[in-house]
């Protein structure tokens, strides 16, 4: 089975927006834990722990189904072999790496 690059290059921006916005909202809301409790958020602390990346990266997976379904491309990815839910896991794929990353170096 080949993916057109058309649709691949879509997959991974999309993928990398989704992974963009929900990091940006787990390091928001993280900061703002840190506040309210009286401590200085440092770049440790937003960063997260392990389960704040798996949090982050199944977030972004459910934002990808429901992108899916919202454009109405359920149907499109199943004619062209691919699960829905198998997309949303390639269009992380870049989100997987970058998480890695952020989780190796925090």
């Amino acid at each position: 089975m080949r993916i057109p690059l058309r649709l691949l290059r879509t997959l991974l921006i999309r993928g990398t927006l989704a992974w963009l916005f929900t990091r940006a909202l787990a390091a928001a809301i993280l900061s703002l834990h840190a506040t309210a409790v009286g401590e200085t958020a440092t770049p440790e602390s937003v960063a997260g722990t392990l389960v704040t990346t798996i949090w982050v990266l199944a977030f972004s997976a459910v934002l990808l189904l429901v992108d899916f379904r919202r454009r109405k491309e359920m149907l499109l990815l199943r004619n062209l072999g691919l699960a829905p839910v198998m997309a949303s896991f390639l269009a992380l794929s870049l989100g997987l790496i970058a998480e890695g990353v952020w989780f190796a170096l925090a």
